[in-house]
């Protein structure tokens, strides 16, 4: 039933026209116009000189520095083991795959399928 009432309103004309001219149709434009300028503050900021700003320009010069990529790789090769170990584990034979099995089972016959009637 409510889906059939959504799909009604959006294609009801009359609702989009009085939206338009609401109070709730302008909240949401000039939240979307502050979040679109929030947005492009954040984005302008990285290119920023002032030295206490996140800036694009030291992210290069450091990432040119040879022991901080020695740095990052030692990290993401410590994550990276971390994510196969928790991978292994739900696969067949691992510790987890049984939970795997009965979420699985939930999605297709609750959430992502109807079961029919035999």
């Amino acid at each position: 039933m409510v889906s059939r009432d959504l799909e009604a309103s959006a294609f009801d004309k009359d609702l989009h026209q009085r939206i338009g001219h609401s109070y709730a149709g302008n909240s949401f434009l000039i939240i979307r116009a502050a979040l679109r300028r929030e947005l492009l503050l954040a984005l302008a900021r990285l290119w920023d000189t002032n030295s206490a700003a996140v800036r694009m320009n030291k992210i290069a010069a450091e990432l040119a520095d040879p022991a901080i990529l020695d740095a990052l790789a030692a990290e993401l090769r410590t994550d990276a083991d971390e994510a196969f170990r928790i991978i292994r584990k739900y696969q067949e034979g691992g510790t987890g795959h049984g939970t795997l099995n009965v979420l699985l089972d939930l999605r297709h016959q609750r959430l992502a399928h109807r079961q029919l009637a035999e």
